[in-house]
């Protein structure tokens, strides 16, 4: 059993538990040994899965900037923009420099840009596509290419 992250894919919690249970009904005795090994499970991986809520939230989001590339299609930027204001984990979404061929892009995300380079290449883009270039540990390159 275990807990997985799905923002991330990290694994926040497991365990695997046996219980040896003697019955004299056969079928009394593995109902009672699941019920145990559930509950011992159970117990432990809410306190692992607690544990890990806790340092997430005492680091809280990360700053990550991401370069993007061809944003000269004004209205696949503002679709872009929008998009990714909207995945879940990201806090903050500021412009910090426009230029005839990038623009650059600060955000606060709740994970690591390689997750976030995974969420993006989930999403569709109506009109355009992204090609991302790099994805570095606190950044991200993206070109935005029409269809």
């Amino acid at each position: 059993m275990g807990a997985i992250r799905t923002d991330t894919g990290e694994i926040l919690a497991q365990s695997n538990r046996s219980v040896l249970i003697a019955d004299t009904d056969d079928s009394t005795g593995s109902q009672r040994a699941l019920t145990e090994a559930g509950a011992q499970t159970g117990a432990l991986l809410s306190g692992q899965i607690q544990k890990a809520w806790q340092q997430v939230e005492e680091t809280g989001p990360v700053l990550t900037t991401i370069v993007v590339k061809g944003g000269y299609q004004l209205a696949h930027f503002v679709i872009f923009r929008r998009i990714l204001s909207e995945i879940p984990g990201v806090s903050a979404l500021q412009t910090s420099s426009i230029m005839p061929e990038e623009t650059i892009l600060e955000i606060e995300y709740e994970g690591t840009a390689q997750s976030m380079a995974e969420t993006l290449l989930l999403k569709s883009f109506n009109g355009f596509g992204i090609n991302i270039t790099d994805a570095a540990p606190d950044s991200l390159r993206l070109s935005l290419v029409p269809n």
